[in-house]
């Protein structure tokens, strides 16, 4: 007879519930809820089905040519190292690895890194890492770009104020650190997966206290209730 903990270990759906429950208790600062099979995944993150991967896959192109990267289109280089927050499975990973030299990721779900580097096996360039959900674990000073793409929308400002405390460090002086967050604070932990809203006001706080300044934002690009911004670590 299987026991109620193993049930709910094999069943991607039950551990979802398990885990937004200890969430709402308070009993996790970043609960493991992108966790199951590769198809499970897809859905809950992406809300892709697992026959369309062709055009879920293409949408990272998007994202990178039309919201990411024009931004740094007088400063990007093919040398750089770059490095995703919270990448998941890997699909804007894909489309930076023929840009760049060498391209990272980082994610907490243990699920969401080994799908990643399933899916991204051919690529010589490519490292997904698992952190711990508030650290980036590299060497000091060794990125020349940091970016991040609906992920601080699930984090609450103390793990975000970690990132960008661990950003300033891994880049190299003169780095940019591009990300998106949502501007529509008012519905600020209306939902269990959209809980943290960054304000302008935040992000030009964070930015002050970890030492960035700020190049550019945009309201409205690629969503309207999203806002990008372009930081650099002083030279």
């Amino acid at each position: 007879m299987v026991n109620i903990k193993t049930l709910i270990q094999r069943c991607p759906p039950l551990r979802l519930l398990r885990n937004i429950f200890l969430w709402m208790r308070g009993g996790s600062e970043n609960p493991e809820v992108w966790q199951g099979d590769r198809s499970w995944l897809r859905r809950i993150t992406y809300s892709r089905s697992s026959t369309d991967e062709k055009a879920w896959a293409q949408t990272g192109h998007q994202w990178v040519e039309s919201w990411i990267l024009p931004a740094l289109a007088s400063h990007q280089k093919p040398s750089w190292h770059v490095l995703e927050i919270g990448c998941g499975p890997g699909r804007i990973l894909a489309p930076m690895a023929s840009r760049f030299r060498q391209v990272i990721g980082i994610d907490f779900s243990a699920d969401m890194v080994q799908y990643a580097r399933y899916r991204l096996r051919s690529y010589s360039n490519v490292e997904v890492i698992q952190n711990n959900g508030s650290t980036i674990p590299l060497p000091t000073a060794t990125v020349d770009f940091v970016y991040s793409v609906i992920a601080f929308q699930h984090m609450n400002l103390n793990t975000i104020s970690g990132y960008f405390r661990e950003a300033h460090r891994v880049l190299r002086p003169g780095g940019f650190f591009r990300f998106q967050t949502r501007r529509d604070i008012e519905r600020r932990n209306v939902s269990l997966l959209d809980r943290y809203f960054l304000s302008k006001e935040e992000v030009d706080e964070l930015a002050e206290t970890h030492g960035f300044d700020i190049i550019s934002s945009e309201q409205g690009l690629g969503h309207p209730t999203w806002h990008w911004f372009t930081l650099r670590k002083p030279s």
